[in-house]
């Protein structure tokens, strides 16, 4: 299956988004920091959600019915690859750190619930003010990856459903979400899979060649980015109030974004090559940048610019170094290991 190269760019967007969002967390109090935090800019974890619902979604549609366990035994070992190895190998990194230095207080509870996938429901009741978490801005952020997991294990049960009951399903829990109050920070709010049912069922839409498709708007990566930026202003004014209905908003926005870059179809513009560069990095962006972001300022808190810098510098060099040696690897001893299983040959795009 070729590669969505677009998603690549849209990857690129929504990790610059997160690093802007937790930039700001973490500096917080100084002006440029709170500027940036007059919009919601964690948005991009929304648009992350919405692309892992489509990619899954169109890996998944290739499942035969006819073996149906072992596609989805080899499924679920390419995500403990793809994953939890690389997951795994931060968490343990971070725990080292925590031994040697003391510098991120993360606390038994913390590095266990990142590396275990439960950490939106560990964060959430933090958020909420559990006293036994330790340093948010080191392992918080793993939050996200839990939620994806826990989506990943009943994925390939959603696939095999026959489509207009999978349809029913997922439009029924997306309104029941949209109806919910999800105040920011609680378990609820953390519960954000309709971004990745609506990516998920968009990729359905996408392989029956759905007739609205055709008619929807064609997106440049300059107005892509303008409708992220929507959904950031957009967060920030549900943020107080009904969270459900903001959430919700802000994922469709996301797949009508994704929908538009892929009818788009053009050359990447040099804008675009650099975000594909950065987005195929980006699950390893995601996994480091806290921790060095955070230890960053921890060691010269007094000089904002400083810091940041040479956080920055931390963070690409250590997503270079775990995609070279631990993210890209596992991926491909993970297909590897699956391939003689079944039919169905995954390839992560």
């Amino acid at each position: 299956m070729p590669r969505l190269v677009v998603l690549d760019e849209l990857r690129g967007v929504a990790i610059i988004f997160v690093l802007l969002c937790h930039i700001a967390l973490i500096w917080s109090g100084a002006p440029w920091a709170d500027a940036l935090n007059q919009v919601a800019l964690g948005v991009g974890v929304d648009l992350f959600f919405v692309i892992s619902g489509f990619v899954i979604s169109r890996n998944l549609a290739r499942m035969p019915a006819a073996n149906f366990w072992p596609a989805a035994r080899s499924f679920w070992l390419r995500r403990l690859f793809r994953i939890a190895l690389p997951a795994w190998a931060v968490v343990t990194a971070v725990g080292v750190a925590e031994l040697a230095y003391g510098s991120a207080p993360a606390t038994m509870g913390d590095l266990a619930a990142a590396a275990g996938f439960y950490g939106d429901i560990y964060w959430g009741r933090c958020f909420e003010g559990a006293r036994s978490c330790g340093a948010a801005l080191a392992t918080s952020h793993f939050w996200s990856l839990a939620l994806e997991m826990q989506f990943y294990a009943v994925a390939p049960l959603l696939a095999a459903l026959p489509r207009p009951v999978a349809t029913v399903l997922i439009g029924a829990t997306v309104c029941m979400l949209t109806a919910t109050a999800r105040p920011w920070g609680g378990f609820w709010w953390a519960l954000r899979v309709d971004g990745l049912l609506i990516g998920f069922w968009l990729a359905g839409e996408a392989a029956r060649n759905a007739p609205w498709l055709a008619r929807a708007s064609r997106l440049s990566i300059g107005v892509a980015v303008h409708w992220v930026v929507v959904a950031a202003v957009l967060g920030r004014i549900f943020a107080s109030g009904p969270g459900g209905v903001g959430l919700t908003l802000i994922a469709t926005i996301m797949g009508f974004v994704i929908v538009g870059r892929l009818q788009a179809d053009e050359a990447a513009t040099p804008l675009g090559r650099v975000l594909r560069g950065v987005g195929q990095l980006s699950f390893s962006i995601y996994l480091v940048h806290m921790p060095l972001l955070f230890a960053a300022h921890a060691w010269a808190p007094a000089s904002p610019a400083l810091s940041l810098t040479v956080g920055l510098i931390a963070t690409l060099v250590a997503s270079v170094g775990l995609d070279i040696f631990v993210t890209a690897p596992a991926q491909a001893f993970g297909r590897r290991l699956t391939a003689h299983r079944e039919p169905l040959a995954e390839r992560v795009i």
